[in-house]
């Protein structure tokens, strides 16, 4: 909102100035009309004697070619004569009967039993004020022209920026992403390159030796191959919002029991006890049931790894899920590094414990392409609390 107001703020500026001119030139105009109806009137005044002059001695003599070459006269210089009969009733003479009244400014003057009326055309009287109108008129639209050209300048500059900052922050990210994948890459290849040196080399190897190092080969192949499914899965998810994702009505405690289930033999190696609370009823929520499932066999393999803890719970409440565990828990400080992509509460950043980094990265995707969100609760020797809360199904 502020940067909007920020690039809007010389468009409003400028619009408020605009308009302020515009008021003053419409007072202007004003004033022009005013004055322009004043000098026509003193003009008018003028000619109107000068005219009762001239038709003194034809009217007293009735020679009426004389009233008709005046008015002639008149009408060449732009002006209309009306002679009429003293009571005002009975035209004697228009030098332009089919003229309306109305489009006229008058002076009047008395000859005998005659009454004299000369009228100059208002629309001459306001040329001057209806140029001012239509000059009013163009500069307004111009000016509106402009303040659109204006306006759409800075859309596109506030465009740009924002395009500039994207591809800075984009070009931050791809420099931090692959300086983390280079260092998740290098132990697990390091590993393998040296076990495959030792077997090349060692052709007298005893065999337990031989196993050992297979085993370890074996071990750091995993390791890399989770790693590079991790960077497809959330490369596929970060592009979800150019596909659609399927999202339906499913059961929430269906999903927990699938990955209570995939997760149970890893849970008995690692001696944790996994412990899953769901209503009797179903719970439906809108999803995609196959990533829910797999967002929660990330959280519940990420206790097993990470928390230290001798039980870890799934519970289903309402249309929420949680995967919480009583082992040792995040500081202030970390909680809000969680979700990030290979951070890990070990400063050493090791992978000593197993997984890619990625596991909680690939959680919070999920949840977002499912339109839920996803809340931690954590303290330092309390364990973590991990809820996801979708839309209900309607």
């Amino acid at each position: 909102m502020k940067k909007l107001f920020h690039g809007l703020f010389p468009v409003l500026v400028t619009t408020a100035g605009f308009v302020g001119l515009v008021i003053v030139l419409i007072n202007e105009i004003g004033n022009v009309r005013r004055a322009s109806r004043a000098a026509a009137e003193r003009e008018l005044e003028s000619r109107t004697a000068l005219v009762r002059e001239s038709l003194i001695r034809p009217l007293s003599r009735s020679d009426f070619p004389a009233v008709y070459t005046i008015g002639e006269s008149c009408e060449a210089d732009g002006y209309r004569l009306t002679v009429q009969s003293g009571n005002g009733r009975g035209t004697f003479f228009d030098s332009r009967r089919k003229s309306d009244d109305h489009d006229f400014l008058f002076s009047t003057a008395q000859v005998d039993a005659f009454t004299i009326r000369l009228g100059v055309p208002k629309a001459s009287v306001y040329a001057a004020a209806k140029r001012g109108r239509l000059g009013l008129l163009l500069a307004g639209l111009s000016g509106a022209a402009g303040l659109l050209l204006l306006f759409l300048s800075f859309r596109r500059v506030r465009a740009k920026l924002h395009e500039l900052e994207e591809m800075k922050r984009l070009e931050a990210f791809r420099r931090t992403f692959i300086a983390d994948v280079s260092h998740e890459i290098k132990t697990p290849l390091t590993g393998i390159l040296g076990c495959v040196e030792l077997l090349q080399g060692g052709d007298a190897l005893p065999s337990d030796q031989r196993s050992r190092l297979l085993a370890m080969l074996k071990t750091e192949s995993t390791r890399l191959n989770t790693l590079a499914q991790g960077i497809l899965s959330l490369a596929k998810l970060e592009h979800s919002g150019e596909t659609s994702i399927a999202l339906e009505a499913s059961d929430l405690s269906s999903i927990a029991t699938t990955a209570i289930e995939r997760t149970q033999t890893k849970a008995e190696a690692a001696g944790v006890k996994l412990t899953l609370s769901v209503p009797t009823d179903p719970v439906n929520v809108r999803c995609n049931p196959g990533l829910v499932e797999e967002a929660v066999v990330n959280l519940i393999e990420n206790a097993l790894r990470h928390s230290q803890s001798p039980e870890v719970i799934v519970t289903v409440k309402a249309n929420a899920l949680t995967v919480e565990d009583h082992g040792i828990g995040l500081s202030a400080e970390d909680k809000p590094h969680v979700f990030e992509r290979f951070w890990r509460a070990d400063a050493s950043r090791t992978s000593d414990t197993g997984g890619s980094g990625l596991g909680l990265a690939i959680v919070k995707e999920i949840v977002r392409v499912n339109d839920a969100d996803i809340t931690l609760d954590t303290q330092p020797g309390r364990g973590c609390r991990f809820t996801i809360t979708f839309a209900k199904a309607r």
